[in-house]
């Protein structure tokens, strides 16, 4: 009581951000309404005030609120079982198997709505992934935890053989270098773009910044 009342105790701001990683080159997440949907069943607000306690802040981009730049009027992706529901409906995947998982027949072969999300042994990760399962299951998509050290994890990133991973990306109080993360220069193993994003655009506006 005596410190509430003398003093003021602040939570100082941690230049870091927690993303659950989509890899772009997948069979079946290649697919953009897939990871639409997907971001869809994500429900930020719970992961934050249950999770963590209410020790964080959402972020809508890879620049964060601390930045001078950045953009803080982008569009909330909303927590939206429903809207999931219908972006996989209008893509294609609206039949189910006798397990109610989504199916859509690619090139004569049948895909599964089913991945894989990678996590460390930690308890946030572990819960993050374990919520995300519940809610992909009510739509009809399976997710597995699967369970391994980081340098394990990174190691099954770079080889591009994984669907889904819980990360972490610890920034410093410099400029931001989006290029880095984000080129496809980098992706396929050839660096940090772990989602191995291939978007022209994107491509060349992290080209851009680097001699802005």
């Amino acid at each position: 009581a005596g410190l509430a009342k003398n003093y003021d105790v602040l939570s100082a701001d941690v230049l870091q951000y927690y993303y659950i990683g989509l890899n772009n080159a997948g069979p079946i997440l290649s697919d953009l309404n897939v990871r639409k949907a997907l971001n869809h069943l994500v429900n930020v607000d719970k992961i934050i005030q249950t999770l963590m306690h209410g020790n964080a802040d959402k972020v809508k981009s890879p620049i964060l609120p601390q930045k001078p730049y950045y953009v803080s009027n982008l569009p909330d992706i909303e927590y939206n079982l429903p809207k999931a529901v219908a972006i996989l409906d209008q893509s294609g995947y609206s039949e189910k198997g006798a397990d109610g998982i989504r199916t859509k027949t690619i090139d004569g072969q049948p895909m599964r709505l089913s991945f894989t999300i990678l996590t460390t042994g930690k308890q946030l990760g572990k819960d993050v992934a374990t919520l995300l399962i519940d809610e992909a299951r009510k739509v009809g998509i399976e997710i597995k935890m699967e369970s391994m050290d980081f340098p394990k994890i990174l190691e099954r990133i770079k080889t591009g053989k994984y669907d889904m991973a819980n990360l972490v990306v610890k920034q410093f109080p410099g400029l931001d270098d989006p290029y880095l993360a984000w080129n496809s220069a980098n992706a396929c193993g050839q660096g940090s773009n772990y989602c191995n994003v291939n978007i022209p655009a994107i491509d060349r506006i992290t080209e851009e910044i680097r001699t802005a």
